[in-house]
């Protein structure tokens, strides 16, 4: 009686693994520039929440809210690499108040310009806009391509908006 075997040769294997290995190796580079674009759009959209929800506490509980960058999570000190705070400010003396935080990755570099270089914070009235024109939060990947940047803008009625590098322009 003959008996049968199944399975595979190693030849087919071998095809089988090179196969992979190509398929493999043409959409590596692609899911990393996915995971990159994924990263900065993320905190550009948790920015804007950030800095949306800042405007709607000064417009609720009538008070200045202060947002800023932080190298510590807990202080301002207009490092807006790191961290950012939404800052309740106190009054009549009391205690600023952290109201949100914002963790940037380490692999998102944000970069902001303003109107003002004496205030680096963007402070939102009890009317909801901000004493200056417009500030802009440029989000790059750090080892990326331009393609994949964001930026944030506010406006001084306090409009926030978020606008994608679709024509590949140099902001990074």
């Amino acid at each position: 009686m003959q008996r049968t075997t199944k399975g595979f040769t190693i030849v087919e294997l071998l095809i089988t693994m090179i196969i992979a290995a190509l398929l493999l190796g043409f959409a590596t580079p692609s899911f990393v520039d996915m995971m990159e674009k994924n990263r900065v759009r993320t905190t550009s959209q948790q920015l804007v929440e950030l800095l949306r929800l800042s405007r709607l506490i000064a417009v609720e509980h009538r008070n200045l809210v202060s947002v800023c960058g932080s190298s510590d999570s807990a202080n301002c000190d207009n490092d807006w690499t790191s961290s950012i705070l939404s800052v309740k400010r106190g009054e009549d003396g009391a205690a600023d108040e952290i109201m949100a935080s914002l963790n940037v990755s380490e692999k998102v570099a944000i970069s902001k310009t303003n109107n003002n270089a004496n205030n680096p914070n963007i402070d939102f009235r009890v009317s909801g806009w901000t004493p200056w024109d417009q500030t802009t939060f440029t989000l790059c990947p750090v080892d990326g391509k331009q393609k994949n940047a964001y930026q944030v803008t506010v406006s001084g009625s306090g409009k926030v908006k978020l606008k994608p590098n679709k024509e590949d322009q140099t902001w990074c």
